[in-house]
């Protein structure tokens, strides 16, 4: 699962496996090039996950998810080196030791920055890549000259979507007299029914996708034209500007507009957990801490979960119902390095059962970081009080 689409991980989440099912990742290292370095990271996922295999699903249900995986990961082997997971950071595998043929394993080449992971359990275990998605920038570039326009997608997997806009354009005309002042009006009139062009399409693309910043680059006569063409709606929403060339590389535009939404993101990011803290400091529709977060959750009350991008794992367990709750310090858990009593990972089941009620999910690097661990680690967004 490397869509950053929420619906597909909602899904694969909603599905219990009896037996079990494997969940790897597989980073790449400063410096590793070679087939041989990646099978030692794979064995390092492995071996993590046979040591937090839960206590109540079968060691050997797990050997045959193992199998399965390694058999379709060797085999990726065979195929040109470019193919495989070489010119990305990790590989990401989830292996069902009970489906049939190709369905048993999915493995995908992943541009995100991820740890090595390996966990076995009824549920894949996205979280570590749902908040390595919710860390990156996702927006609209637009490149914008006189006649042209260049629209990139952008979001955690790089530049995925390129839309170009050429409309006509009459030369310019210097030989003077009234004939080029007619071919110099006419010419602007088709320079502005461009912007209105391109404003437009903004407009369309933004609309389509409400979790998108918009971010616009060109000289700067040609962006404060075609910002005074932007609707306020869209005007609210831009992040940005940016400097760049119309003949470069799509990906090298997108590298030029990346730091602005990623910097606009992190503002937004900072406010909004102000504002969690605010309210839930006056009893409203905030959440701070493990304790009043993990019982909005058990109440499907969370709009928005807050939590490191890195985070630190506790202990946690599930009662009957499903709900989740920390581990009391000093109970037994997994840091012994034997499968006890704490049968659930916090923040990553917290993170699971977010995405499964429908809630957004933020993830906090930095001085942002920081601050949520000032607030207990954890916060929340609330649907209600």
């Amino acid at each position: 699962m490397t869509t950053t689409d929420r619906a597909v991980a909602r899904r694969a989440l909603e599905e219990e496996h009896e037996r079990g099912v494997l969940t790897l990742s597989v980073a790449r290292g400063p410096g590793d090039d070679t087939i041989h370095a990646f099978r030692e990271r794979y064995e390092e996922a492995v071996a993590e996950a046979r040591r937090r295999c839960p206590p109540d699903l079968d060691a050997a249900a797990l050997d045959a998810a193992e199998g399965r995986a390694r058999a379709v990961v060797w085999a990726m082997e065979e195929a040109p080196r470019e193919t495989l997971w070489f010119p990305r950071p990790a590989l990401w595998l989830t292996a069902d030791p009970t489906a049939a043929g190709r369905a048993a394993v999915r493995a995908d080449a992943v541009a995100l920055p991820l740890s090595t992971l390996g966990r076995f359990g009824r549920r894949p275990c996205l979280a570590p890549l749902l908040l390595a998605q919710a860390a990156e920038p996702a927006g609209l570039a637009v490149f914008v000259d006189d006649a042209h326009a260049v629209f990139i997608a952008i979001d955690g997997e790089g530049a995925e979507g390129t839309e170009r806009i050429s409309d006509p354009l009459l030369p310019h005309h210097s030989q003077g007299g009234w004939r080029q002042a007619r071919i110099q009006r006419h010419r602007d009139r088709q320079v502005e029914e461009h912007l209105d062009h391109v404003a437009a399409e903004i407009s369309r693309l933004l609309d389509a996708n409400a979790g998108w910043r918009l971010v616009v680059g060109g000289t700067d006569e040609v962006r404060a034209a075609l910002e005074r063409r932007l609707t306020p709606a869209v005007i609210a929403r831009h992040a940005g500007d940016f400097h760049g060339q119309l003949h470069q590389p799509t990906h090298q535009l997108a590298e030029l507009a990346r730091p602005v939404l990623l910097d606009a993101m992190r503002r937004d990011d900072a406010a909004a957990l102000e504002a969690v803290a605010d309210h839930a400091a006056k009893g409203g529709r905030g959440a701070v801490g493990w304790g009043p977060v993990l019982q909005a959750l058990a109440e499907g009350a969370v709009h928005e979960l807050f939590c490191a991008r890195e985070p630190e794992l506790l202990p946690g367990s599930r009662d009957v119902g499903g709900a989740l709750s920390a581990v009391a310090v000093g109970e037994p858990s997994w840091s012994s390095g034997e499968p006890t009593v704490a049968t659930a990972e916090l923040p990553y089941e917290a993170v699971h059962d977010a995405v499964r009620q429908g809630a957004g999910l933020r993830a906090l690097d930095g001085d942002r970081a920081e601050r949520l661990s000032e607030l207990g680690g954890v916060a929340a967004a609330l649907r209600h009080v």
